[in-house]
């Protein structure tokens, strides 16, 4: 009596994984297949096949991943990564799925060895389709333009632009951008009143040219520094705006103080489920105004020390609005 036997879900994997688990096997493979220049350069000696492939998991039926490491002469990792493909279809975008794969190796590979560098990665496809495979092996076959621009683009070291290192006098070349930098690079100057002598009249013709980019850039202004930088700023927008960009301006600072109001009332919130929310937000109120008179008056006299005592959130909360244009305490206690 013949005996049957059930057909192997996918023979072609399991022949693949099960023949390149064992290390004789894979060496063997690899010394055939590998290029001498990358032969010469590694010890095959110390070939291991990874438990973990560190490949996503989401293949259609009929691909395998295997990872190996291997140490180079020097001592260093390398990876040989195989893909083994055994299906008719040819993938056009295989050279990019590749790449993909590498990306994800190293990631893992940083997670595993966070003060590592990053291994070496090579990836060979094994393909068992009858038909000869023509999908491109570069990823740059996959790119449009000069072949040249692509690998020049893709593969060198990317371009850094250290605003820090630039000098003034470049940035104010490019009138457009050159703000951006600008406000970029010295948002966070000590010396703030000389920031404002070169940033408030730039920000001036640049109003007149395209006001909606000159706003972008005061609203990314206030919204970084210091109530006594906030100060010295509107103090200075008084005498050289004119008044649309004035009106603009206090614009953007009240709506820049309400989204402060809603975080306020939502640190308040979550305080207020141990204190009591009212509480809460009116101690930061006092908190903010006092800072804000001290910045701007330097001393704070004892009776209005009583009324901020004595005021409830919103009278603070008008009060703060108003120090930014006082020219006195009186005017801020209006």
């Amino acid at each position: 009596m013949t005996t049957t036997y059930p057909p192997i879900h996918q023979p072609h994997d399991k022949l693949f994984k099960n023949a390149m688990a064992n290390i004789r096997v894979a060496s063997d493979f690899f010394e055939e297949h590998l290029p001498s220049n990358i032969l010469k350069q590694i010890d095959l000696n110390t070939l291991k096949l990874e438990k973990n492939t560190f490949i996503d998991s989401r293949y259609k039926a009929g691909e395998v991943d295997l990872l190996y490491s291997v140490q180079r002469q020097e001592g260093n990792l390398v990876y040989l990564h195989l893909h083994c493909e055994h299906q008719s279809d040819i993938e056009k975008l295989a050279a990019f799925r590749l790449l993909v794969y590498k990306t994800k190796l190293m990631e893992e590979h940083k997670k595993q060895r966070p003060d590592a560098l990053f291994p070496i990665i090579y990836s060979i496809l094994v393909y068992t389709g009858e038909k000869a495979w023509d999908a491109p092996l570069d990823v740059l076959d996959l790119m449009t333009g000069p072949r040249e621009l692509a690998k020049e683009v893709l593969f060198q070291p990317y371009q850094l632009i250290d605003v820090q290192r630039i000098p003034d006098s470049e940035m104010q070349k490019h009138f457009w951008s050159g703000l951006m930098e600008f406000a970029l690079k010295y948002r966070k100057a000590q010396d703030f009143a000389k920031f404002l002598k070169d940033f408030l009249p730039w920000v001036n013709e640049m109003s007149r040219k395209g006001a909606g980019f000159a706003e972008i850039v005061i609203r990314y202004l206030l919204d970084g520094i210091e109530e006594g930088d906030k100060i010295l700023f509107f103090r200075e927008v008084e005498e050289q705006f004119n008044s649309e960009i004035r009106g603009k301006t206090m614009t953007i600072a009240e709506q820049l103080r309400q989204e402060g109001r809603q975080e306020g009332r939502q640190e308040g919130r979550q305080e207020g489920r141990q204190e009591g929310r009212q509480q809460g937000l009116r101690a930061g109120e006092t908190a903010m105004l006092n800072r804000q008179l001290k910045l701007r008056f330097r001393e704070i006299p004892a009776g209005y020390q009583e009324r901020i005592e004595q005021a409830d959130a919103e009278t603070l909360l008008k009060w703060g609005d108003q120090v930014l244009t006082a020219n006195s305490l009186e005017e801020v206690f209006i």
